[in-house]
């Protein structure tokens, strides 16, 4: 009779399952680190909006007169004339705005004596494609 020969080593098999545990294990970390990426961006989005409705808030409060008169009130897509304190001011809003963030833009409306200001961007690769971030203040 013949002796029976051990085995040794792994099979073909568990090697396989073991190459696609590791895989579908890699793929979810894959998952994970695009997805922090993500909501890394937007908290970055919402900070240089929060940043932009705060400054834009102080400069109002700053030129209080001008302010009063409703000479900060723009609509969306609308552009602020040159050549006063707070037309020069709106242009650099709005075009900070537009540069850092994705379709940035700005709105500023009253309301007796509450001022809202509303900052909308494109985030198509975030939650939503359009987000608007809202500051009510008075002066």
């Amino acid at each position: 009779m013949q002796p029976l020969l051990k085995q040794s080593g792994f099979s073909l098999i568990e090697i396989l399952v073991t190459v696609l545990l590791l895989s579908i294990g890699l793929l979810g970390l894959t998952a994970l680190q695009l997805n922090g990426l993500k909501q890394n961006q937007n908290a970055l989005q919402l900070t240089n909006s929060t940043f932009f409705a705060y400054e834009i808030a102080d400069r109002m409060r700053a030129n209080r007169a001008d302010a009063l008169a409703g000479r900060y009130v723009i609509a969306f897509d609308a552009t602020a004339q040159t050549g006063t304190l707070y037309g020069d001011e709106l242009v650099n809003w709005k075009n900070n705005l537009a540069a850092q963030l994705p379709s940035g833009d700005g709105r500023i409306t009253v309301a007796g004596d509450v001022y809202s200001i509303t900052i909308r961007w494109d985030d198509s690769k975030g939650l939503a494609p359009l987000v608007e971030y809202q500051v009510e203040t008075q002066l």
